[in-house]
């Protein structure tokens, strides 16, 4: 069984940091004050501290690099072979531990354009609460009030149209 390394590495963009120091927040000067001694309510002596300015924090930064160990008992003639045969192997699980790997999928959105015929009955009630005459203020009525007309809730779609609105990305389970 042959032993492989197989290193990633960032291209010139790709770095990883590390903490060097912490940043450090500056502070006011403290006056001296001295120590007050009573019975009742003693207090201790504030010692003067001179005032010190922010310091930033301090990174360092390499080159992003990463190494996984694999093995196989395959003769592989090339580095493409033991990464392939690594990625179908193992190297799915160890990169996805390595690295937050999202996968989306384009998906497009829809605007739908269409008409829903519902039959509702005007009762005598609603004709009279409403001064409806004739034809003409009913279908204003239909128009402007038909929130308040006891329909059926399933009615016949017709003259759809369907029209793409955009495109978008939505996650895939890994």
């Amino acid at each position: 069984m042959t032993n492989y390394k197989i290193t990633l590495r960032g291209n010139d963009t790709l770095y990883s940091r590390k903490l060097v120091s912490p940043a450090i927040p500056a502070q006011e000067a403290v006056a001296f004050q001295p120590a007050i001694f009573s019975i009742a309510n003693p207090v201790a002596a504030v010692p003067a501290k001179d005032a010190t300015p922010f310091i930033p924090a301090v990174w360092t930064y390499t080159p992003f690099s990463v190494t996984f160990n694999t093995e196989t008992d395959s003769s592989p003639e090339s580095g493409s072979e033991v990464f392939s045969e690594w990625l179908d192997d193992e190297g799915k699980t160890e990169l996805s531990d390595t690295f937050n790997i999202e996968v989306e999928k384009e998906v497009e959105t829809y605007v739908a354009h269409f008409n829903l015929r519902h039959s509702a009955i005007i009762d005598a009630d609603s004709v009279e609460e409403h001064n409806i005459e004739n034809e003409d203020e009913a279908d204003s009525f239909v128009r402007d009030s038909y929130h308040m007309l006891d329909y059926e809730d399933d009615g016949e779609v017709t003259d759809i149209e369907i029209e793409v609105d955009d495109t978008t990305f939505t996650d895939m389970e890994w």
